[in-house]
């Protein structure tokens, strides 16, 4: 078995989804769940993303990538 799921959430505007999307429990409709290795470079996330998701296969898409974790601190992400 792969020792990490990574989530993804894709957008087709160019930009990232917004933190507010991340709170109460609720995440982004675009979630794409990947299996993968912790030390997977960003380009081979990009072509497991192009995988299972035709969308990102069209010319002229970009790829951007941030992350999105939990504040141990305080309710919600970061």
């Amino acid at each position: 078995t792969c020792p990490l799921l990574l989530r993804v959430f894709t957008t087709n505007n160019g930009r990232h989804h917004r933190m507010d999307e991340f709170s109460r429990g609720n995440v982004p409709s675009s979630e794409l769940q990947i299996y993968t290795w912790m030390d997977a470079t960003l380009k081979e996330l990009t072509s497991l993303v192009k995988e299972v998701y035709p969308e990102a296969r069209k010319k002229g898409t970009h790829f951007n990538f941030a992350i999105v974790f939990t504040d141990v601190k305080r309710p919600g992400y970061r």
